[in-house]
């Protein structure tokens, strides 16, 4: 006996969401019920499953790094590196124009008076 089952993963059948009534395909109400397992019962297996989807369908970005961090200038404070780092998430090579602008303001509107002290004499902590 044959079975079809991309067929029926890609079958489309009604859903009830509260009061409302939606189409949604097996494979869609399966993800939807792993990725609800995971985040709100917190269930390991379904998180790795998770982890496991997204990255062989290349939803997921990886960086792999030495545990250091290489500044494209000498000149930038570390605490603005990592304003950067935490806002955009890529990597220093990476990094335009547009990234620094946007995280030197941040640093500048921040700036405590020690960072401002090491500023004036030339030192970038």
């Amino acid at each position: 006996m044959k079975i079809d089952a991309l067929g029926i993963l890609d079958e489309v059948f009604p859903v009830r969401s509260g009061d409302q009534v939606k189409h949604m395909s097996a494979k869609e109400v399966e993800l939807r019920r792993i990725m609800k397992r995971a985040i709100q019962d917190k269930h390991l297996p379904s998180i790795i499953h998770l982890l496991e989807l997204f990255e062989k369908h290349g939803c997921t970005e990886r960086h792999q790094t030495s545990g250091v961090l290489s500044l494209p200038t000498n000149s930038m404070p570390t605490r603005m590196a990592y304003l950067i780092l935490e806002r955009f998430e890529i990597l220093p090579k990476d990094w335009k124009k547009r990234h620094i602008t946007w995280g030197r303001k941040q640093y500048e509107a921040t700036m405590t008076d020690r960072e401002r002290e090491y500023q004036a004499a030339g030192v970038f902590p």
